[in-house]
């Protein structure tokens, strides 16, 4: 079985890149993430899809500690009903 994330939990890291000062659109098209996708609350995203991202934009931002800052983005409507 393929491990899977819930998909608009994906919005808060396309919110972090863009605090960031980046595009996220073509960081999500070339792991394969769809926006559309992203914010449907019934879909689910590829595990390997999200971590691809993160490891990517990683790679572009100058803050070892960019990963704390994803507090300032996330809103509990990216996590469902358990938000």
């Amino acid at each position: 079985m393929t491990a899977t994330a819930f998909a608009p939990s994906v919005n808060a890291l396309w919110k972090l890149i863009e605090l960031y000062g980046h595009n996220p659109r073509p960081l999500f098209k070339a792991h394969g993430i769809s926006v559309k996708v992203a914010r449907d609350a019934n879909a689910r995203v590829k595990r390997s899809q999200v971590l691809a991202v993160w490891e990517h934009f990683a790679e572009q931002v100058d803050d070892p500690c960019f990963a704390l800052r994803f507090a300032e983005v996330l809103h509990p409507s990216h996590i469902g009903a358990m938000g």
